[in-house]
């Protein structure tokens, strides 16, 4: 059973994203092994100029499935790249293993697999997610879906369906497969996020005048919804075209740590290190034998943290700190490269497992 239909594009927040030369797949099985189980539903979907093309082959029996691989076989022909949700393992194996069985080609020889998952791997705290999983990413973008029933309940309405010739329970397993493929079309729009943090963006300017350092970036693609998110001393604001982060500032006297400690002495009236070259100028009580926590010289001042010492000379509250700031009046002396470097490394901050602080995702129209 062939079902076909058109939707048109002006209603998906990701329209700007989807690629005429990509058809997104999913599919429904009665288990997970090809080898003992067999395949009911490939659904599909494509781009054709301002509309998506959507369509799904139905096995009205398991010995049907055969014919459904021909026909998606013959569909694939004409795209460069497959899109899927962390279906390398499941959907794309599955159906290579099938089409091995029958003695028919691989459809993805030669394809580009795209997997959406990789988009936004490693973005749930950036989103503000408690999981990464289809349906809650589909939230982000305000992806209403329709169907009631899991991926593992379509096994049992199948079953119903060739039992008893239940139409509601094939009906069920197809808009089953229709909201996840329909929602793959929408979740192409985290390739803007992959982007942003593989540094697609430039650096717009860089102010330090409100007392905390305000990086502006612009992103080279435009972000389908918005994200509010903080992480420690940094903040994140992005959306469409444009990206601020904020990194905070303090009044403070912190240590410049030197590296080389063995060439410094250490002066306990003045708590501070010297080169040996100066330090022998000083009576021999006055001084002793630099070590790793006393070779430092103290500064008085404002500073700006960082995520690692990217702008020198970097301070520390004391030498184990994982707190790395900078004079602020260095900024004005920074590059376009130290800055783009500077925003990189947030981006790590933020893609970290364990989220600091408050974080917040809103749905934003594009």
């Amino acid at each position: 059973m062939l079902i076909k239909d058109s939707l048109p594009l002006e209603d998906f927040k990701s329209r700007e994203y989807i690629p005429e030369n990509t058809l997104f797949f999913d599919i429904e099985t009665t288990g997970l092994s090809w080898h003992t189980s067999h395949l009911t539903v490939i659904g599909c979907a494509y781009r054709q100029g301002d509309m998506l093309e959507f369509c799904q082959y139905f096995a009205e029996r398991p010995d049907c499935e055969e014919e459904l691989l021909k026909d998606f076989s013959a569909l694939t022909a004409h795209f460069d790249a497959v899109a899927h949700f962390n279906g390398a393992t499941f959907d794309i194996a599955y159906v290579s293993g099938k089409c091995g069985f029958y003695n028919l080609p691989d459809p993805f020889t030669g394809k580009e697999s795209r997997d959406l998952y990789r988009y936004c791997r490693g973005c749930k705290a950036l989103f503000g997610l408690d999981n990464l999983k289809q349906k809650s990413l589909e939230r982000l973008f305000s992806f209403k879906r329709r169907d009631r029933i899991s991926g593992g309940e379509c096994i049992t309405c199948y079953r119903d369906y060739l039992s008893y010739g239940d139409t509601g329970a094939r009906d069920a397993i197809l808009l089953h497969n229709r909201e996840d493929v329909l929602g793959l079309a929408e979740l192409s729009g985290l390739s803007a996020f992959d982007s942003l943090k593989a540094g697609a963006f430039e650096v717009v300017s860089a102010d330090t005048a409100s007392g905390s350092l305000t990086l502006t970036l612009a992103p080279r693609q435009p972000l389908p919804f918005t994200i509010n998110s903080s992480r420690g001393p940094y903040t994140l604001f992005a959306s469409g075209r444009e990206a601020v982060i904020t990194a905070a500032g303090v009044s403070a006297s912190l240590n410049y740590y030197f590296k080389d400690y063995k060439d410094y002495f250490y002066i306990p009236d003045e708590d501070r290190a010297v080169h040996k070259s100066v330090g022998i100028y000083y009576d021999k009580d006055a001084r002793v034998k630099a070590t790793k926590d006393t070779a430092y010289e103290k500064i008085s001042g404002f500073f700006i943290y960082q995520p690692c010492a990217i702008i020198e000379p970097a301070f520390k509250p004391d030498r184990t700190s994982k707190l790395t700031l900078f004079l602020a009046d260095k900024a004005a002396d920074m590059t376009h490269d130290v800055w783009k470097r500077y925003a990189d490394e947030i981006f790590k901050e933020f893609m970290k497992k364990e989220p600091g602080g408050r974080r917040n995702v809103r749905s934003a129209d594009c």
